[in-house]
């Protein structure tokens, strides 16, 4: 299975930790500058994710958008992608990939093509299959890692929202832990 990434001058952080995420289970992703088959991966923000919209809609391939705008706001990213990874795609990513691809050599066994789009939707995995942290047009399983998404977590205290130097101090906190505050985790602070 051919798995591509989007290249978006605004997600190299992202391809460089998916990437190697992916290349750790056995899964090369391939950089380009339009969506080809089979697979064809996002990360997207609010402010350039409404560029891409089109593009991933009209994709002949299955489209697979992550980053920070399908984690808050998943169920408008279904309105035009096949899947939606909500928080952290390092552990997520890998197993959605390895269930699409085992979905497809199961198609293939059965003769029916392993990719298919009817009327710009995918076979999309059973709610089964599906792993934890994906979201589909069936619903969104929520994820059993340690990471979690914390950027609408409040403030540390009331009066913070009033002193933008706390608030600053609490946005720059939430985006240092990025995700997981467990102590047993390496991102922990």
């Amino acid at each position: 299975m051919q798995v591509n990434w989007r290249y978006i001058t605004a997600s190299r952080n992202s391809f460089a930790a998916l990437y190697a995420a992916c290349e750790k289970n056995g899964i090369i992703l391939e950089p380009v500058d339009e969506p080809e088959a089979d697979v064809t991966l996002y990360s997207l923000n609010s402010i350039n994710a409404p560029q891409y919209i089109d593009e991933i809609k009209n994709a002949d391939c299955i489209t697979v958008v992550g980053g920070p705008h399908p984690s808050a706001l998943y169920n408008e990213v279904l309105e035009y992608a096949d899947y939606a990874i909500v928080g952290e795609g390092e552990f997520t990513l890998p197993r959605l990939l390895k269930a699409i691809e085992k979905q497809s050599l199961e198609r293939k066994s059965r003769g029916l093509s392993p990719f298919e789009k009817t009327d710009g939707k995918a076979v999309i995995l059973d709610p089964s299959d599906t792993p934890k942290g994906v979201a589909t047009r069936y619903g969104y399983k929520e994820c059993d890692t340690c990471v979690y998404l914390d950027a609408f977590e409040p403030l540390p205290n009331s009066r913070a929202i009033w002193n933008y130097r706390a608030a600053a101090r609490s946005a720059v906190h939430t985006a240092r832990l990025r995700g997981c505050s467990a102590a047993e985790c390496a991102t922990a602070p």
